[in-house]
């Protein structure tokens, strides 16, 4: 058999894998649709109610597959690409996440169709939905009047998720685009704005992914008045004591190390912080995460500190308090790998500022160059 007729039958093999995964998650996204329109999601648990047998058996059939198959770089792009479902559904299985996203998605829409004309539509961007778009998903059957554009990279993941839209019945609500979330304009494609980004493409700490390149792309295209889940990621700076490990002190009382928003995505930030009645002793250093989903007069929906896979706590490093000690200085740039190193301008850079013989108070240096 000629190299070339292998090919064929491998990937012949592996679609029908993928096809067999499209049923799978198909049914999993029929069982959490009908929490959603109940408006029982909460019900929601990772359990083999939701992740069958079935589906864990074609998530391992891909990856020994995968595994045991050697494709030339060509094939793999143009022919199969490489779908690790194990991803998508880890993300899944994290309930907090799932139900918190629900319940933001659901609040947004039904906020944005009160602002609307009767009838008007109500225009949404999902950036990165991965080959199950449940979060499309659900906000597609909010309300008659959504229309969903489902932004995703990965090509098989795409086509996945082409194939369970249209095995719902939804085609004519989600729109699922192969693109690249951080160069994608709406505004280019439709000539206008649209009304509500939804994306969670990001790791504790933003210290993964892509969420802040996808704000800076995309939030400028939201309408004046429009929402975007998530409302705002903050990221703060934390000591743990390494006497008491429960003794904790938030270093970023006042305003937080980082903030990502509908009208905040920097590049990088520079902060200054001065001790204020924290003891003598060795200290642990932590970056803490809290995501607000959303938040108005009446609704708060918000993904609190170490109650879900992205919003862990991450320690960054250890250093001793002294009676020197009058504070520390940070470097915060997103979407790098976090550690605590005094000498770098990445992650997040501390630094100890201790009182010299001839300083009366805290002398703070310029910004650190970015690069």
């Amino acid at each position: 058999m000629s190299s070339a007729q292998t090919t064929v039958i491998n990937k012949n093999c592996y679609l029908q894998l993928e096809m067999g995964l499209v049923n799978q998650l198909c049914l999993l996204a029929q069982r959490l649709v009908h929490l959603y329109t109940t408006n029982n999601i909460d019900a929601f648990v990772a359990n083999r109610e939701f992740f069958s047998t079935e589906i864990v058996e074609s998530v391992r059939a891909l990856e020994r597959f995968g595994s045991s198959q050697k494709f030339d770089q060509r094939t793999i792009d143009q022919n199969i690409g490489w779908l690790k479902p194990e991803v998508a559904l880890d993300c899944l299985k994290d309930r907090e996440r799932t139900v918190g996203y629900a319940k933001a998605i659901r609040l947004a829409v039904d906020k944005l169709v009160c602002q609307k004309r009767e009838g008007e539509l109500v225009e949404i961007v999902d950036a990165g939905s991965g080959p199950l778009p449940i979060f499309a998903i659900f906000a597609a059957i909010s309300s008659p009047t959504t229309r969903v554009r489902a932004l995703e990279i990965d090509p098989l993941s795409a086509r996945i998720a082409k194939e369970i839209v249209l095995k719902l019945g939804l085609q004519d609500r989600i729109t699922v685009i192969n693109c690249d979330a951080q160069k994608y304009s709406y505004l280019f494609e439709t000539g206008k704005k649209f009304d509500l980004l939804v994306t969670e493409t990001m790791t504790s700490a933003l210290a993964g992914e892509s969420m802040r390149f996808i704000f800076e792309n995309l939030a400028p295209q939201v309408v004046e008045g429009g929402l975007t889940i998530p409302r705002a990621v903050t990221i703060d700076l934390l000591l743990k004591s390494d006497a008491d490990d429960k003794r904790e002190f938030l270093l970023t009382k006042d305003a937080p190390l980082y903030r990502l928003s509908k009208d905040s995505f920097l590049e990088h930030s520079w902060r200054s912080i001065i001790f204020d009645n924290i003891p003598i002793g060795n200290y642990k250093v932590y970056l803490r995460t809290t995501v607000d989903l959303f938040s108005d007069d009446q609704f708060c929906v918000v993904l609190s500190p170490n109650k879900t896979s992205i919003t862990g706590d991450i320690r960054i490093g250890a250093f001793l308090i002294d009676k020197a000690t009058l504070g520390i200085e940070t470097y915060y740039v997103p979407n790098s790998d976090p550690y605590f190193d005094p000498l770098a301008h990445d992650f997040c850079r501390v630094e100890l500022r201790r009182r010299s013989s001839r300083e009366s108070g805290l002398t703070l240096p310029s910004p650190p160059p970015f690069e």
